[in-house]
């Protein structure tokens, strides 16, 4: 992923990629610790623009579970 801010606002280009429970205590220029909600939960920075990377969404491609590709490394 790619955090662009200055001028034009902020814009993320995620690139390809898979979302993950994790990524709100793993990415901290996206989720910092100082941004809570009222249920004290970590919550994301303000996106001006999301760029999407979606070339592998298409049904077509069949992609083995991370964690099966994790295990073989």
């Amino acid at each position: 992923m790619i955090l662009f801010t200055g001028y034009m606002g902020t814009i993320l280009h995620t690139g390809d990629f898979r979302y993950s429970k994790k990524m709100p205590n793993e990415l901290k220029a996206l989720y910092p610790e100082t941004k809570r909600n009222s249920r004290n939960e970590t919550v994301s920075i303000h996106i001006d623009e999301l760029i999407l990377d979606a070339t592998y969404c298409d049904p077509m491609f069949v992609f083995p579970r991370r964690v099966k590709q994790i295990s073989f490394i």
